[in-house]
């Protein structure tokens, strides 16, 4: 169900309840879940809508616990997900509070029945990851990443194909939370691991719906190499993230990304270190032409300040002075946009 889908369905499920509260009131909260679930995944920016979501919808499991505990699971991956939006959010201390209620609950479940509730525990142990690396509890944030991907290799053993995905993704959070920690000498594995899955996810029946996976590892397995000095070996690698970055999004993966810019800037970066300016320049030039459609299209603006600000300085080393400062005055504009018309509006009322 899309999220118009469910919206609807949350609207008529409400006025349902209003005049039968007992009979409707689990139906609702279904939906609410629903709802607050395909709000997750897509991943947009937090908004005060989701969040009333979300907490009308755990309110209503609560309520609901007292005579029906089949909303136990619910309200568990509920309060993660709230606790998700808060720490996007910058309050850390209720995010981990949610979340540790939620896990709690949802490890609970799993120890009664694994087969059922275990699956959600670890796709749950991996927003507490980020959470903790956000309070920068980093010690704890790689351990709930690695049960996490333990939780992943344990169901890929018992069926493999239907969970690869769910272990790349795994594999991804703990490389992330080991970077936050400073531990980046032990990010190569992981990355290494996810790549050769998603290598063989790219090879079968998914293809290209599997191409930003791949790119995904592909750039943590750069990042693992560059900083252990293998600078040689990472540009090879970091080509690779940058043809499947393009590859996912000519399919419509997250067409309005950041990560392939991301993936130019950094193979753009390595070719500095290495000395090849030459090399470098082409693609710089992609690189420029790419920015000024992510500035343009991007819905991530918490993140295209950092991201251009960090490419306008690597093209400077270039010569590229003129493109770096147009790419920052074209990011402002969209970061801090002015009313057009506004100024000949006022010189003409100062003038009547």
């Amino acid at each position: 169900m899309g999220v118009d889908a469910a919206q609807v369905e949350v609207g008529r499920c409400r006025a349902l309840a209003a005049a039968d509260p007992v009979t409707y009131e689990p139906e609702l909260g279904a939906a609410l879940y629903t709802r607050c679930h395909e709000l997750h995944r897509a991943r947009g920016p937090v908004t005060a809508t989701g969040l009333a979501l979300l907490e009308e919808g755990i309110a209503l499991h609560r309520r609901l616990l007292r005579r029906n505990p089949t909303s136990l699971p619910q309200l568990a991956l509920m309060l993660c997900w709230l606790g998700d939006a808060q720490s996007r959010l910058g309050m850390d201390a209720k995010a981990r509070e949610l979340m540790e209620e939620g896990v709690g609950l949802i490890r609970r479940l799993a120890h009664e029945q694994r087969d059922v509730y275990e699956d959600q525990l670890a796709r749950a142990l991996a927003l507490v990851s980020h959470t903790l690396s956000r309070t920068g509890e980093h010690d704890a944030a790689v351990s709930a990443a690695r049960e996490s991907v333990a939780i992943w290799r344990d169901r890929v053993a018992e069926r493999p194909g239907p969970h690869d995905t769910d272990l790349v993704a795994a594999l991804h959070m703990l490389c992330f939370a080991l970077t936050d920690a400073g531990r980046e000498d032990e990010t190569l594995a992981p990355a290494q691991e996810s790549v050769t899955i998603a290598r063989r996810l790219r090879a079968g029946p998914s293809g290209v719906g599997s191409a930003r996976l791949l790119a995904n590892g592909l750039d943590l397995q750069m990042a693992a190499l560059a900083n252990g000095g293998r600078r040689q070996e990472a540009v090879a690698v970091a080509e690779e993230a940058v043809h499947s970055y393009r590859e996912a999004g000519r399919n419509g993966d997250r067409a309005r990304s950041l990560n392939y810019l991301g993936a130019l800037h950094n193979l753009i970066k390595l070719q500095l270190q290495l000395e090849r300016k030459r090399e470098a320049r082409p693609y710089a030039d992609l690189a420029v032409l790419e920015c000024l459609k992510r500035i343009r299209d991007t819905d991530d603006l918490a993140e295209l300040s950092r991201v251009v600000s960090e490419f306008a300085g690597t093209i400077l080393d270039l010569g590229m002075s003129w493109q770096s400062g147009a790419l920052v005055k074209r990011a402002n504009q969209r970061l801090n946009p002015q009313p057009r018309g506004l100024g000949k509006l006022i010189a003409r009322l100062r003038r009547g």
